[in-house]
């Protein structure tokens, strides 16, 4: 039992950090939340011997990429996170749990940017939020899979 609770506490806290996160950056201004990104682009611009002053269009094009990027990242880590725990916590369909719950998170951090000056809510970014938890599951699926396999193999 205590093995369990330590399981899912561990999850908890990734699926917390996750969060805390992703509110952290929705919280930020329009103005903030692009400088943090202009920042990024730069650097991967200049990684890749790119002139940002020579094409603008490479600038908004890594911008928007980079964005993309940092959405379906934090929510596949958060879809890892909730999949431990749901596992833990809900006997049957954790997945389906774990998914939907990460969907619901997606929508509420959208919602919130609506409030937040120079940001605005995208049916799109929820999609790919959620298409993070999706993969994030399928993930952390795979590795219970390989795990029960590798435990079912050495007890023949």
């Amino acid at each position: 039992m205590k093995h369990k609770k330590r399981i899912a506490i561990t999850f908890l806290i990734v699926a917390a950090g996750c969060v805390l996160g992703m509110f952290y950056f929705s919280n930020q201004n329009g103005d903030t939340s692009h400088g943090l990104s202009y920042d990024i682009v730069l650097h991967i611009l200049k990684w890749l011997s790119i002139d940002p002053d020579e094409t603008i269009t490479a600038m908004n094009l890594c911008d928007f990429v980079v964005r993309k990027i940092a959405h379906f990242t934090e929510y596949t880590v958060l879809g890892i996170g909730l999949c431990g725990l749901m596992r833990v916590l809900v006997k049957r369909y954790w997945g389906i749990a774990a998914i939907v719950l990460g969907a619901v998170l997606a929508s509420l951090d959208e919602f919130h940017q609506l409030f937040i000056p120079g940001r605005s809510a995208m049916v799109s970014d929820v999609v790919i939020d959620t298409c993070g938890v999706v993969v994030g599951s399928i993930i952390f699926t795979l590795i219970i899979l390989l795990q029960e396999k590798k435990r079912w193999n050495s007890k023949k």
